[in-house]
Formats: structure tokens, sequence, C-alpha cells
């Protein structure tokens, strides 16, 4: 192996490792979003990756769920369908807002029509509620439900194995056998020479 192979193999196993340890954090949605869900105003405190508890005039007024970590294996027509999902005090539903992807927009907001059918149900129930695809915009639709279910069972059943990323630690050791290989055939042919 050449030595400007190994450092290329070394550079990528340090980018690799690097950003394994540094897990994506998930953007706080921004004012427009918080106003259309109804939240005004709000501020929103960081509870997990992609969780905040929402304040409004200093009082807890529920949670706000980002479907970008739990439901990174969900996908609609044309890509991920990430969604917001706000949770009363109360524990009932709020709001559920679309956040920006891939999907045709005309079949997207057809899908969109099932979003106000969890609207203030209690999460363990809107959790168990069976909402049908839409007609005609089946892919966004099926992926909008899965999206409100996943967000959903993280608030009443807590994180699960596959949300709390167990893939970072799996691509760190995956990236660090990598380096030590490279070290070990690098330090192999410095002696052989």
């Amino acid at each position: 192996m050449s030595s400007k192979r190994l450092r290329a193999y070394l550079f990528i196993y340090m980018v690799c490792a690097l950003s394994a340890l540094a897990a994506t954090p998930y953007a706080a949605p921004d004012t427009v979003q918080l106003s259309a869900m109804g939240l005004r105003g709000a501020e929103l405190a960081e509870k997990d990756s992609a969780v905040w508890i929402v304040k409004l005039a200093g009082k807890d007024a529920g949670t706000l769920i980002s479907t970008e970590r739990f439901g990174r294996n969900i996908k609609g027509y044309a890509g991920e369908v990430p969604l917001l999902l706000y949770i009363k005090a109360d524990g009932r539903v709020g709001s559920i807002y679309p956040l920006p992807n891939y999907e045709d927009t005309r079949f997207f907001e057809r899908a969109a029509t099932i979003l106000h059918q969890w609207d203030n149900l209690p999460a363990a129930d809107a959790l168990s509620k069976k909402v049908d695809a839409v007609s005609g915009a089946t892919y966004s639709s099926t992926a909008i439900i899965a999206g409100v279910q996943a967000a959903l069972r993280y608030y009443v059943e807590g994180p699960d194995d596959e949300a709390s990323a167990p893939w970072l630690w799996i691509t760190f050791c995956g990236g660090l056998v990598i380096g030590v290989v490279c070290v070990a055939l690098y330090a192999k042919r410095k002696r052989s020479k």
C-alpha cells in the first residue's frame, strides 16, 4: 500500500470517526413553523435529540417531536416525509406540521388531509388510532401515518434502541477497525523496506 493511499485511508477514517462522534443535532423549528402550529411566541428547550419542551409565557405547554430522528427509514414516494408533532401539556395531540420534503406537491397536499385525524386525542389513544391511507396519495399518506406513529411511540413508550442511534457506535467502531488495520499495514510495509 502506498504512503499516499494510506494517508487517504487514515483521512477517511478520521472523518468517519469524527462524524460518528458528533451526532447530527436536529434543528429546532423556526418561528414560522411554530406559528403555523399555534405556538407563536413559544420557547423551546431541548429535551433529547429532535425533542423539545415547549414553554408559553414561561409555563410548560407540552412537547414537540421531530420525526426526522424517529422516522429515518419511513419513506413516501420521493423520500422521507418529516413531520413536527406537538403534544400539549395535558398529553393530547395539539398539532402536526409537515416539514419540507420531496413529495409531489399535488399528491402531498392530498395526503396531508389526514393530519387532523389525531387532533386533541390523548397520545396513547392517538398511537392506537387506525388511520386509512389516502387513495391517490398512498405512499405519502402512509409515510405520514408511520411518522406520526413513530413520534407518538417515542412519547408514550420512551426511546427505543433504533432511535437511540446505535449506528453511531457501529460507525465509530468500524472506522476504528479500519484505522487500526491501515496503521498495521503501514507499519508492516515500513519494516519490510
